[in-house]
Formats: structure tokens, C-alpha cells, sequence
């Protein structure tokens, strides 16, 4: 994981997905929030008591690959939660669980910006492209401003 500062901020940038090793006997999933949750989810883990059951019961509901989760993410405000559990948790249902998700078997956080500055550092031609965008431009997408603030710090 990267971390660095931007004024009094700590930012961190997880592994990509997939690439971190995970215990024998779990699965990796991956649970879709909203980043207003992010902070609680990496002190607390993924709780029941706050499972909102939007498209069913309530349970933690993830998805077995990233791109699932993206999908179901649609638009831009969300974050994706990485993360391992035993196998068996899911037997009963293949995308919901009762079980919780301690804040130790969180692999990672990944916000908007994090896919920005992966693909503005794999395409030159992209960042040139945003670098270009005046500070007014680049206030109104926080999610850019905060890609282009980590790739300039040679993150």
C-alpha cells in the first residue's frame, strides 16, 4: 500500500485488486459503499448493525470479482471494499452473509480516485490531458485533483 500526505491528509493507495494473498480457507470479495462509510469501515469492519439490505435482507452484501462490484457500483461515487472470508460464509446465499467482516480482514479501500491514478499513470496521453484542466476544473472533480496531487508527488 502507498501512503503519503497531502497537506493534513493521509491518503493511501491500495494494492490492485487480486494481487494480495489471502489466508487458506477464505475467499476474496468485494463489497460495494458509499465513501461516506470509509472511515467506519476501516476502524470497525463491515458490521450487521449498519447493513442497510437495500436489495434484500439485511446482510453484508459482496461480490465474488472487482469488475461484479464495479458494475453494480455504476457511477462514481462509491468505494469498494476488499476484503477475505471463510468460504462457507456465503453457502446459503452467493452474494449475502450475516457473518461480519472484522477490520483486520479488510485488504483495502479503493475510492473513485485510486482507478483515476492507476489509469492516468498506465496512459500519458490521458493525464497530459487532465493536467491541462485549470485549478477551478479540477476543484469541481476532487476525485482527478486528488490523482494528479499523488502522481505529482511521485507516488
Amino acid at each position: 500500500m502507498k501512503i503519503f500526505k497531502l497537506s493534513q491528509e493521509v491518503i493511501e493507495i491500495p494494492p490492485e485488486p487480486n494481487t494480495q494473498t489471502i489466508p487458506s480457507g477464505t475467499i476474496r470479495r468485494f463489497h460495494v459503499t458509499n465513501p461516506e462509510n470509509i472511515e467506519s469501515i476501516r476502524s470497525n469492519g463491515l458490521q450487521m448493525k449498519n447493513a442497510k439490505g437495500i436489495e434484500g435482507p439485511r446482510a453484508i452484501y459482496s461480490w465474488k470479482t472487482w469488475d461484479a462490484a464495479r458494475e453494480y457500483a455504476g457511477g462514481d461515487d462509491y468505494a469498494i471494499v476488499k476484503f477475505y472470508h471463510p468460504k462457507d460464509a456465503y453457502n446459503s446465499h452467493p452474494y449475502a452473509t450475516h457473518l461480519e467482516v472484522p477490520p483486520e480482514n479488510i485488504l483495502g479501500i479503493h475510492e473513485r480516485w485510486h482507478e483515476l491514478y492507476r489509469e492516468m499513470l498506465s496512459d500519458k496521453e490521458f493525464y497530459d490531458n487532465i493536467k491541462q484542466w485549470t485549478m477551478e476544473d479540477l476543484n469541481n472533480f476532487p476525485d482527478y485533483l486528488k490523482a494528479i496531487r499523488a502522481i505529482d508527488k511521485n507516488i
